[in-house]
């Protein structure tokens, strides 16, 4: 298995697949990503553990979209079905259990670390403004602006290492500490693409804001555009996981031929 070299102008084309994906299986897309949301708040039931068991599922969770759109390219539906199909592979089960692990042991040591170096001025900010009192003048602190960068690079570096580590280890069958590895050397030598994609979503979300903003002011309804955010959310963080299996296809030369389902 090669990597593949990824130009800076690919990310815009993984936007555009994801809302190309999106848009042509709606259905498929949108059923996927409310079971995995379901799953999630089922999770965060559980006293003491279902957090870190949410955390641990995500990775398998990426895997089913990944599957989804693998199947989408081969010609066939997408459904909510692709999210097991990995777990039927007792050695993939296992494997994808231990990824997930690792990925909720991180998750939680980025929380600490954050929790340790920003003084909760994230969560203050954001009851200040809950309170409206001088939202403002928190938001251009510089100890909001520090936490959000904060939060940023140790997401970003977690993006890095777990992003195509769930493929690696289920259709590669890659030894966990491998894919991890693999995964972070994709990543970074296409970062100009994935810093690409990743302005290009948040030119998306400002401008789908800015248009809604002016469209509900001149209905003279302007707190419609919170009801619209709602389903507007759901439907761009969709399209962006209907993006992730062409960034795993656009960064490796070769994949394993495991069947995916009808």
């Amino acid at each position: 298995m090669r990597l593949k070299p990824v130009p800076a102008r690919q990310g815009l084309a993984w936007v555009r697949e994801g809302f190309r994906n999106f848009f042509r299986q709606p259905l498929g897309y949108t059923a996927i990503f409310s079971v995995v949301g379901v799953a999630v708040l089922l999770l965060l039931q559980i006293p003491l553990v279902g957090a870190f068991a949410a955390l641990a599922l995500m990775p398998a969770a990426t895997l089913g979209f990944m599957a989804a759109g693998r199947a989408q390219r081969d010609g066939k539906l997408v459904h909510p079905g692709q999210l097991l199909q990995p777990w039927r592979d007792p050695a993939v089960r296992s494997a994808l259990l231990r990824l997930g692990v690792v990925y909720a042991i991180a998750a939680y040591v980025s929380a600490i670390l954050i929790s340790l170096f920003d003084g909760d001025a994230f969560e203050t900010t954001f009851e200040t403004l809950a309170k409206g009192e001088a939202g403002g003048e928190a938001l251009q602190s510089g100890a909001f602006q520090f936490s959000l960068l904060l939060r940023l690079g140790l997401a970003s570096l977690m993006s890095l290492v777990f992003w195509h580590a769930p493929a690696l280890v289920a259709w590669n069958h890659q030894p966990l500490a491998k894919a991890l590895f693999a995964s972070t050397l994709a990543c970074w030598r296409a970062l100009g693409a994935y810093a690409l994609m990743g302005a290009a979503w948040f030119g998306v979300l400002m401008l789908f804001m800015t248009l809604a903003q002016i469209f509900f002011v001149l209905i003279g309804n302007p707190q419609g555009v919170f009801l619209a955010a709602i389903p507007a959310g759901l439907m761009f963080s969709t399209a962006f996981y209907a993006s992730l299996f062409a960034t795993y296809a656009d960064s490796f030369e070769t994949e394993a031929a495991a069947p995916i389902d009808n």
